[in-house]
């Protein structure tokens, strides 16, 4: 096991899957230098293709709900990365993962109503956002997360209705598609049948 700075402990020894089977690497043994490149492209993953999932989930309209601007999935996009390079220096990466409750799907709508809302607030004023942060007339700065709890905070009944409303529409839409796939499979006993 190997020490961290945040006093957590890990294992040097690290299996993945390759090609079907688990391969293992005693990572404490490699050379210096394969332990940069891993580094390097572990790091390019998770600051770019994890991130970019996130951006294309934030760029799906949500149940009428007008898409996001350029502008909102920019500023979006660069408060992922932002925020996922503070939990890489805190030590945080996958904690939320493995240990702890997820929120419940409305909670998780809530936040997500509240974060397009704080972005359009943003871009509606001109303020100026830059790496996850707003800049205020009177030289304040607020983090995304920090507005969009105190969002939270003073509109959450609001945002609850709107996300409980939300996530009964997409209920019903998938229902809907289940129902229309369940007729047509009969007659046609095939992908196009689900509509896939």
């Amino acid at each position: 096991m190997s020490e961290h700075t945040n006093g957590a402990t890990a294992p040097t020894v690290i299996t993945a899957v390759a090609n079907g089977l688990p391969r293992s690497v005693d990572v404490a043994a490699l050379p210096q230098t394969s332990l940069l490149m891993l580094c390097r492209k572990g790091l390019a993953h998770f600051l770019g293709n994890e991130q970019s999932s996130k951006v294309t989930a934030f760029k799906e309209p949500k149940d009428g709900a007008s898409p996001p601007s350029e502008a909102e999935i920019k500023a979006f996009h660069e408060a992922k990365i932002e925020e996922a390079i503070a939990a890489l220096a805190a030590g945080t990466v996958g904690e939320g993962r493995a240990s702890g409750p997820r929120l419940d799907p409305i909670e998780k709508e809530m936040r997500n109503i509240a974060e397009r809302e704080v972005l359009g607030i943003i871009k509606a004023n001109n303020i100026p956002f830059k790496k996850g942060v707003a800049t205020f007339g009177d030289g304040q700065e607020k983090s995304l997360a920090t507005m969009v709890k105190a969002r939270l905070e003073a509109h959450g009944e609001r945002l609850r209705k709107e996300a409980t409303a939300a996530i009964k529409a997409a209920e019903r839409q998938a229902k809907a598609a289940a129902e229309s796939a369940a007729k047509a499979a009969p007659e046609m006993g095939a992908a196009e049948a689900f509509g896939l």
